[in-house]
């Protein structure tokens, strides 16, 4: 338990010290590490980059309307939002200024 803690400190200290630096450039994850993550990658799972605040999961989904690309985003802090700007500006510079985004609110009963 003691190591755990040490090593998450550790690890909110990084992520503090990168966030302080700004947005950052897109570094892509390569796949062999992909299953070193703490969880298992999701299904569909075609790229995983991360700057200096978020890490992106981008998915391809088949679907009645086609394929989709899901961006599943993470804060590497504790904190839980990503504003509208934070999300248009990763969808912008990720998948492209003339893709269209929907965000996705499901029932209560599935959540």
């Amino acid at each position: 338990m003691i190591h755990n803690r040490k090593t998450r400190r550790a690890a909110d200290k990084y992520f503090a010290d990168l966030i302080k630096e700004g947005w950052g450039e897109w570094e892509e994850i390569p796949p062999i590490r992909w299953h070193q993550a703490p969880s298992k990658p999701p299904d569909g799972l075609v790229k995983f980059v991360r700057n200096n605040i978020y890490s992106v999961q981008s998915v391809e989904q088949s679907t009645a309307w086609g394929v989709l690309t899901r961006l599943f985003i993470r804060r590497h802090d504790t904190k839980t939002t990503v504003s509208w700007e934070r999300k248009q500006r990763i969808k912008n510079e990720l998948v492209g200024e003339e893709a269209t985004a929907l965000e996705v609110f499901l029932r209560i009963k599935i959540v």
